[in-house]
């Protein structure tokens, strides 16, 4: 009778046991895949968005060796603007002045000088804000000539951000 009672109640419950296993057994393997998936496209939404970083990372430091090309653009802005008596030269040596609490770029300065009016004055100064990389001026000048004209002599000290090199 125990017989009886165990194949009528028992033996249909393996068989649900094993049908709930394959359910399970399938669930699984379709959640790895999702978590697969979801993990990769998490790994492709990080890496743009440390490409986006460093692009804008580029839209205010230089490499080192630009710095000879920043100079030749600023000399090309100032002609633009029909300065006179243009000097322009860096006032760090390679690698520029260490920034406190900062790992991983300098500050190089460079110093500008030119006689010219009021407007090419401005003008050059709106110039050397919106440049890319980013140019700042740390301050300036302007002073009058002894002769009695619209010119001055304008004194710029610009700061621009360095990355270090590596020691490797």
């Amino acid at each position: 009778m125990f017989l009886f009672a165990y194949i009528l109640l028992l033996s249909p419950q393996f068989g649900t046991e094993r049908k709930l296993s394959d359910i399970f057994a399938k669930k699984k393997k379709t959640y790895q895949s999702v978590l697969e998936v979801s993990q990769q496209e998490a790994q492709n939404a990080m890496n743009s968005n440390l490409e986006k970083i460093q692009d804008k990372l580029n839209d205010f430091v230089i490499e080192s060796e630009q710095i000879a090309d920043l100079i030749f653009d600023i000399s090309r802005m100032a002609k633009e603007k029909k300065v006179d008596s243009l000097n322009i030269k860096s006032q760090s040596s390679a690698g520029g002045k260490t920034i406190q609490n900062c790992s991983y770029i300098n500050e190089d300065g460079i110093d500008l000088t030119f006689v010219g009016g009021f407007t090419q004055f401005a003008t050059l100064l709106n110039e050397l804000e919106r440049h890319s990389p980013v140019i700042f001026v740390d301050q300036f000048s302007i002073g009058n000539l002894k002769q009695k004209t619209l010119e001055h002599q304008v004194n710029m000290d610009l700061a621009v951000f360095v990355k270090k090199q590596s020691e490797s």
